[in-house]
């Protein structure tokens, strides 16, 4: 009852935000993360600006004894900066022109090594990490050496000159011609980062004029005629500024035409501050629940990329969400993020894949206004007896002053960065007992060795977040306290070899994720008895371990990605059929792997156990690794996974034959990696046993990979026979 008393209590306060704040608006814009990727296709009123950069990227001949310059674009926040330097960036000639191109947004603090890690990563495609500046630069010497480079430093804010003198050092190794082109807010950025700023024109950018700005609007908003008739206010409003033509088009395109005139009408468009007034304006037209939804991922630090399950576990775990009968929190959590996707508050990271996610300096900006004191971002100072949300860095180890603090009501506890040296026990036995009332506690790459017992007082604890803990060993055994603990995420903790011996005390537990965890010697015991399981991530058979497959049977809610890792350790059909896979419908994604201990296991008994892991028909992915049997399952390629999209089947190398996958209706990708002992792929591969002549519909993509190496160890010639044709398949 006082659980409950307490979630009211707190989703009162939650609620109390907005009147609370709505009359502050804080006076700064800070910022967020870009990249290189065009997207905005056509750049309007910036033809000029365009071809006077791209002219000064080409010249060769200039009288400078510098082997590069420096050309910086300064602006306001939301004026088109980054835009601009995306369009030249990726304009063909420049591309020809350039040996070695690089894209780097700078963070708030001008890190060198960052920076310079940064340039080779984008210039390499290559994920670097370097243990001193040395290093680095030295490598990005080697990579300029002798060649003319582009480099894009975007959204600078320090004006300090010695990390840029520090950072420009190798240059010097580069071919005459190469250029550096940044953006930044500040003049005092690029007159300091220019070698000549009396000499080398600044590239200042003003506001769009009414007509390019009613073209940008066009493009984001659906324009009938009486937004036409409205025109001339509507530009009015846009003040020139790109990013407010784009955030209105959106809004009208979201609302019906009753309700346009009254928001255009707003007050809100009059008031001044930080945060833009079209924005301010997006947000005061978002549902209650988006609202406290959306101020809540002010938590996330700027140049910050989040993952969609990510931010749905987090509202989750601070009770964000609503209860629906006919639809799973994690549902209407992504329909959530789809929702301000369509607003523009959220952006697709286009540096990532599909489900990865960045808030725009200016949208970040409104989160913060629309939290307020409610929420503490990366900033210890600002903490106060109303913060509910903080998040930090490694500045929690060099300023203690919060440790002084009434923070019992804190809620959501999250760690963003890396640290150069571990958090230690006794301070996050400190912070243990001072927030008794946590929901969330995320440590993403904290650098922790042990977590104290205190960790098991976290009596209202929802999200435990410890991924990427390299050094993390075990947990204690007080975690199986936790018993409203809903998401346990370890993964990349690859030091870690024990859990706590059983999780069945955790009954409320919804995700798991066990990914990465090379050095775990066991899967904890009763997983089978969490029957609330949604995710799992990393499960893995041991073969000294207690821990079955057959594990799976009760977990019914099981549904996206499910990968299963040690089957060389199941040893009879019955215990495969026990793991009833085939019934698990909410799954997408299934990934089987086998280790390299099979030999000793008849090949009989190898068929009939991956007869028996037949996955749902709901299936749409599957990846297959390390099979050793010599035959594949009779199900693989079953024309009733009408879902499947794509198929995977690596280094399974005692298979002679492939399966028959001609007859899947949907197979659009198929990759095959290291198998050995194919050497032709014939009529079973196309499986036309029924006469059909209508085979790989709708396959794209046939891959394969390090093929040829047969049983004796020398190469030979495989051959694909074409007896069909591939319809759809890209060539």
């Amino acid at each position: 009852m006082s659980n409950r008393l307490e979630d009211l209590l707190d989703q009162v306060r939650s609620l109390a935000l907005s009147p609370q704040i709505h009359s502050r608006v804080e006076q700064h814009e800070e910022r967020r993360e870009t990249s290189s990727m065009i997207r905005e296709p056509v750049v309007y009123g910036r033809d000029n600006e365009k071809n006077q950069i791209i002219q000064r990227l080409l010249k060769t001949d200039e009288p400078f004894c510098e082997n590069y310059n420096v050309i910086p674009i300064v602006g306001t926040g939301g004026i088109g900066k980054t835009t601009l330097a995306q369009a030249v960036y990726n304009d063909e000639q420049v591309k020809a022109h350039f040996d070695v191109k690089a894209w780097v947004c700078i963070s708030d603090e001008f890190d060198v090594k960052q920076v310079t890690t940064s340039i080779i990563t984008s210039a390499t495609h290559d994920i670097c990490n370097f243990g001193v500046l040395d290093e680095a630069q030295d490598q990005l010497k080697n990579l300029l050496l002798d060649k003319r480079f582009l480099i894009v430093l975007d959204d600078i804010w320090s004006d300090k000159y010695d990390p840029w003198d520090q950072l420009q050092t190798p240059f010097s190794s580069a071919k005459k011609g190469s250029r550096v082109l940044i953006t930044t807010r500040m003049e005092t950025v690029a007159k300091n980062m220019v070698k000549r700023p009396d000499e080398i024109p600044i590239i200042k950018l003003k506001v769009l004029s009414d007509d390019d700005c009613w073209l940008l609007f066009q493009k984001h908003a659906v324009v009938d005629e009486d937004l036409i008739v409205m025109q001339k206010d509507l530009v009015g409003l846009f003040k020139g500024l790109p990013l407010a033509a784009k955030a209105l088009g959106g809004l009208l395109r979201r609302e019906r035409k009753s309700n346009w005139a009254r928001i255009l009408k707003s007050n809100i468009w009059s008031e001044e501050g930080g945060v833009l007034p079209v924005l301010r304006l997006s947000y005061h037209h978002l549902p209650q629940n988006l609202k406290r939804a959306f101020a809540y991922c002010s938590i996330f630090p700027k140049d910050y990329t989040f993952e969609e399950m990510d931010v749905v576990l987090m509202w989750i775990a601070e009770g964000l969400l609503p209860e629906h009968d006919k639809e799973c929190k994690e549902d209407i959590g992504r329909d959530y993020i789809l929702d301000l996707v369509s607003r523009s508050l959220f952006e697709p990271s286009p540096m990532y894949m599909d489900g990865y996610f960045i808030m725009h300096d200016l949208i970040h900006d409104l989160a913060q206004w629309a939290a307020g004191e409610v929420c503490c971002t990366m900033n210890i100072q600002k903490l106060s007896s109303s913060t509910r949300y903080w998040s930090f860095s490694e500045e929690i180890l060099e300023d203690r002053t919060w440790a002084s603090k009434k923070l019992v009501q804190v809620r959501s506890f999250a760690f963003f960065g890396a640290v150069d040296v571990p958090i230690p026990m006794q301070l996050l036995d400190s912070i243990f007992h001072q927030f008794q009332y946590l929901r969330l506690l995320s440590m993403h790459e904290a650098g922790i060795i042990e977590l104290p017992n205190s960790i098991g007082s976290l009596k209202h604890l929802r999200l435990l977040d410890l991924s990427e803990n390299r050094e993390l060993t075990r947990l204690p055994k007080s975690t199986s306290k936790l018993c409203n603990l809903q998401t346990l995420v370890v993964k990349g903790c690859s030091s870690l070899w024990h859990i706590v011996p059983n999780v069945a005390p955790l009954i409320e537990l919804q995700h798991l994720d066990f990914s990465d965890c090379d050095s775990l010697e066991e899967m904890p015991l009763g997983i089978g008895k969490l029957t609330k399981l949604q995710t799992l991530k990393g499960f893995t058979l041991r073969r000294e371990s207690g821990t079955k497959i057959s594990e799976l049977k009760n977990l019914k809610c099981l549904h996206g990605s499910l990968d299963i890792h040690g089957l060389e350790n199941v040893f009879s059909s019955e215990e495969a059929q026990a793991a009833r896979l085939h019934e698990k419908t909410g799954l997408d994604k299934l990934e089987m792997y086998w280790g390299d201990n099979t030999h000793d296991v008849d090949d009989n008994i190898k068929k009939d156990v991956v007869d028996r892991l037949q996955p749902p028909e709901s299936i749409k992915e599957l990846k297959l690794k390390g099979y050793d049997g010599l035959t594949f399952p009779a199900w693989l390629g079953n024309p009733c996974y009408t879902n499947m999209v794509f198929i995977k089947l690596e280094n399974c190398k005692r298979c002679e034959f492939l399966p028959a996958l001609g007859q899947l209706p949907s197979l659009k990708n198929i990759i095959i990696e290291g198998m050995d002992d194919i050497k032709t792929v014939g009529p079973e591969f196309y499986g036309n046993n029924d006469g059909c002549s209508n085979l790989f519909p709708a396959l794209k993509s046939l891959l394969f990979y390090r093929m040829g190496v047969g049983r004796s160890g020398w190469p030979h010639q495989m051959t694909i026979a074409m007896h069909f044709p591939f319809p759809a398949l890209n060539i």
